[in-house]
């Protein structure tokens, strides 16, 4: 059986592999390791390592006019990240996989010009796989009774005033990017006991991100600068605690609107 995923470039160009000329075959795409390091004869610390994995692709066409187009774009579409230093990204069942396409390697391309063998080399410095799931919150919204959205997410919502909860379905802790929209002062929103607090003002039209896979808190003005506001966090509670796997219960003061994104990361994308 062929593997079906996608190649997304920075510019979310898509290259699909499975369909449309371009097969991919047994790849080592899912496999994962970890680095260690020794203190006395015994493992200390445990770390991922920049990764290389090979991709090897067949490109067959009906024409061979099709089949330049689509060599032509695969490297194209690639390509501009590595000019860019911007990562892609391999999408797998909802996990995707930033990285670069370093190599690509070539062969059997004399039998016929509507055939092409090629192994791309994959590489990445963060190598994770990552399922996000967007979680909204509205305070407005919330005291009307209850948020209702026509998507399956796997988080529970009440209709109590500024109390809801989110469902980390990982087996984890989890990083987070969280998304506060002005209007608002102070934002202060406790998740699962730990609080997260800023102590700056977001006008109408502004947006403040803590995000913890980074480590860095700004909030992004409405012409697009983004202000470092990492000073302005409540040093009493650490701003980047992942939230804990199950039900957390999320409170808040105040009129406030926010996203909270879960970063479900995983060394290999689930199986389904």
């Amino acid at each position: 059986m062929l593997e079906q995923f996608k190649y997304v470039n920075h510019l979310r160009e898509v290259v699909e592999f499975g369909k449309g000329g371009i097969f991919a075959n047994y790849n080592d795409l899912r496999d994962y390791q970890w680095s260690f390091s020794k203190v006395n004869g015994k493992i200390s610390r445990f770390t991922k390592e920049i990764v290389s994995k090979k991709l090897p692709v067949i490109i067959q066409a009906p024409t061979e006019g099709e089949a330049i187009t689509i060599k032509n774009r695969l490297f194209e579409v690639i390509e501009k990240d590595v000019l860019s230093g911007k990562y892609g990204m391999i999408v797998i069942g909802g996990y995707y996989y930033r990285c670069y396409i370093t190599a690509g390697k070539k062969s059997e391309y004399l039998i016929s010009k509507r055939h092409l063998k090629v192994d791309l080399t994959v590489s990445s410095d963060c190598p994770v796989w990552v399922k996000e799931t967007e979680v909204n919150f509205n305070t407005a919204t919330a005291s009307d009774g209850g948020l209702n959205f026509p998507h399956d997410y796997a988080f529970d919502f009440t209709n109590l005033m500024n109390v809801q909860n989110v469902n980390n379905t990982s087996f984890a802790g989890c990083n987070f990017r969280m998304v506060i929209y002005g209007a608002c002062m102070n934002p202060t929103i406790v998740i699962g006991g730990n609080t997260y607090q800023v102590n700056c003002t977001v006008e109408s039209g502004q947006y403040l991100t803590i995000d913890c896979a980074a480590k860095k808190v700004y909030l992004t003005k409405a012409n697009g600068e983004a202000v470092n506001q990492f000073n302005n966090r409540n040093k009493s509670h650490y701003i980047f605690e992942p939230i804990k796997p199950g039900i957390n219960a999320v409170s808040w003061t105040g009129d406030l609107r926010f996203d909270v994104i879960l970063l479900d990361e995983r060394g290999e994308p689930k199986w389904n």
